[in-house]
């Protein structure tokens, strides 16, 4: 590989670098819940996860998604079959994401243009002893790799939180698994991260430009 070609690959290497620390997880359930007032554990773990994280964005589904955020998998919707389907957990509102058990593949991926390295969200019609494959959260990173968490049980129609934290990271993709369970998603809340280089990233970045200029000293020579 001739010095040229060796800078060049430096260069691009820099930018698919990412290490995935373990995240972790904030999160509780309750069983046979008609209301967000009856969530008192998931609300609960929502406030540690936010006591944690800080200013963050909130999605209720009530207005228009960011403009960085695409959503795919479910459908938005206002009302379904109530407690065994899940419902709304805005405080006033209405709207809500669902994620039916007719759909396949059976779920909802949420996809970020700026990498995030906070996210959490409520989920409403959870029925485990009916279904009772397990659910999880899929973390997708910014330059490859991907991390599955798994996602707490709740039974006769219950809620859960389901919050993650994995600072530093850059997570470009969420992805929840229903395990064949009709369930509904609101609430979601995200932090936002700056994409900044590593320390290694710039020295590799340094070592591929300086084989660069070599090879233009020589050919000027």
């Amino acid at each position: 590989m001739t010095a040229l070609k060796v800078g060049i690959f430096l260069i691009l290497a820099t930018f698919g670098m990412v290490t995935n620390a373990a995240p972790t997880v904030y999160s509780a359930t309750d069983a046979n819940v008609t209301s967000f007032a009856g969530m008192t554990n998931s609300a609960a773990a929502a406030a540690g996860f936010g006591t944690v994280v800080g200013a963050m964005t909130l999605v209720t589904f009530e207005t228009a998604l960011p403009s960085d955020l695409t959503i795919t998998g479910g459908s938005t919707v206002t009302s379904f079959c109530g407690q065994y389907c899940g419902f709304n957990t805005t405080a006033g509102g209405q709207y809500y994401r669902l994620l039916s058990n007719n759909q396949h593949p059976d779920s909802m991926t949420f996809n970020f243009a700026n990498p995030i390295d906070a996210f959490g969200f409520f989920v409403t019609g959870l029925q485990s002893d009916i279904f009772p494959t397990q659910k999880t959260v899929v973390l997708t990173y910014y330059g490859g790799g991907s991390i599955t968490t798994v996602f707490p049980s709740a039974i006769s129609g219950g809620g859960a939180f389901f919050g993650v934290v994995d600072s530093g990271q850059k997570i470009v993709g969420v992805t929840f698994n229903g395990g064949g369970d009709s369930v509904a998603l609101d609430d979601l809340s995200f932090r936002r991260v700056t994409l900044v280089p590593e320390p290694g990233t710039f020295l590799l970045a340094g070592i591929g430009l300086a084989a660069l200029a070599s090879v233009r000293r020589k050919r000027q020579s």
